[in-house]
């Protein structure tokens, strides 16, 4: 259950019917006054619901104070021996969080305090410019060549989370062999969070240090990762297969990447560019022909086009596609070598910081 400090006094807030009641009984004996701020469940900012924390603290009678009441509180407090390291505190309560938001996740409670600071934006050291394509054989390939792996800590513990329910399933609900049974499966859902977390923002901080520009697709992930099942006048088609793509597509954490880096490459003084990614599978970025054809396969990409037949992995093709495509965004125009039978060399802007990782052949 997720707590959330309301954002606005009680005197301005729409309770109704018990909610209401008490309240005014609260008011009444002196425990919070009009311009109190409440807690609520998450969900009802307007203050539809009291926190059961909240509400069993005030009908204790322990007294909620508001602004004006804490900073008077502060002065007193800095008078007292037992409270002398208070003396360095200002006398007025810190304003600046913009939102407090307390969670539990298993056991363990956790407090975030949002807060706003002016901060200037530095020059990004790298004047590189790179194009990466999400997926899910590779979690992302860059135009110049690297890749990193996919995460695999979801296929890795599948196997033991589904057999975990199957017993969750069989025992009887609220027992204490089923509450054992869900802290076990909680901490299992946990660590898998944690480590897909931890993963991507290792690589959302590598490429933040190390690349002035990213681009990446715009990717309706919503949209990719819905269900196939339809309805009974109109079923729908590989519903078992599109659920496994859903599954790995969800489990990839695309749209928590896409977060992490885009607040990081501004921290850094760069910037994250989405494109739309239209045709960026099946282009050739040699000769620009487009055809469904190039891409015969899901690994490699083989243009049909007549005396081209540029060949190469196909994620690889589809990341310098994204790039061609931000660059055309920022005025740069096209903005790659030709050179080797293979086709494209590193492309303009590639950092070369890092040793490249192999190119997988055809038959990848």
């Amino acid at each position: 259950m997720n707590l959330v400090f309301c954002q606005s006094p009680v005197n301005k807030l729409k309770y109704k019917g018990k909610v209401r009641q008490q309240i005014k009984a609260w008011l009444k004996s002196g425990v919070i006054d009009n311009n109190t701020f409440l807690e609520t469940e998450e969900g009802t900012p307007q203050g539809g619901v009291i926190s059961p924390l909240l509400k069993e603290r005030l009908n204790a009678k322990q007294s909620c104070l508001s602004y004006a009441g804490l900073t008077k509180e502060l002065t007193q407090w800095k008078k007292e021996e037992d409270l002398f390291f208070l003396k360095q505190v200002h006398s007025q309560a810190l304003q600046q969080s913009l939102n407090i938001t307390i969670s539990k996740r298993g056991k363990h409670w956790f407090v975030s305090i949002q807060v706003e600071i002016d901060r200037e934006i530095p020059r990004h050291p790298s004047d590189s410019i790179v194009g990466g394509d999400l997926g899910i054989a590779r979690f992302l390939t860059l135009s110049n060549q690297e890749y990193y792996e996919p995460i695999s800590i979801f296929k890795k513990l599948k196997a033991k989370l589904a057999k975990l329910q199957k017993k969750l399933a069989k025992k009887e609900k609220f027992s204490n062999r089923w509450r054992r049974l869900k802290s076990k499966i909680t901490k299992l859902h946990i660590r898998i969070a944690d480590t897909r977390k931890d993963y991507l923002h290792k690589i959302s901080s590598e490429l933040s240090k190390n690349h002035a520009v990213v681009i990446l697709e715009d990717l309706k992930i919503t949209n990719m990762s819905s269900s196939a099942k339809g309805t009974v006048e109109n079923p729908g088609k590989n519903v078992k297969q599109k659920s496994g793509l859903n599954r790995a597509i969800l489990a990839q954490g695309w749209g928590e990447f896409i977060r992490q880096l885009e607040y990081k490459l501004t921290w850094h003084g760069g910037q994250l560019i989405q494109v739309n990614p239209k045709n960026t599978s099946r282009k050739c970025p040699k000769c620009n022909y487009i055809s469904a054809e190039n891409r015969k396969t899901q690994a490699v990409f083989c243009c049909q086009q007549n005396n081209c037949n540029y060949t190469a992995n196909a994620d690889y093709v589809g990341s310098l596609n994204v790039r061609e495509a931000g660059l055309a965004l920022l005025g740069l125009g096209r903005g790659r070598l030709l050179g080797s039978p293979q086709g494209l060399v590193n492309p303009v802007g590639s950092s070369l910081e890092h040793p490249l990782k192999s190119q997988p052949t055809d038959g990848a």
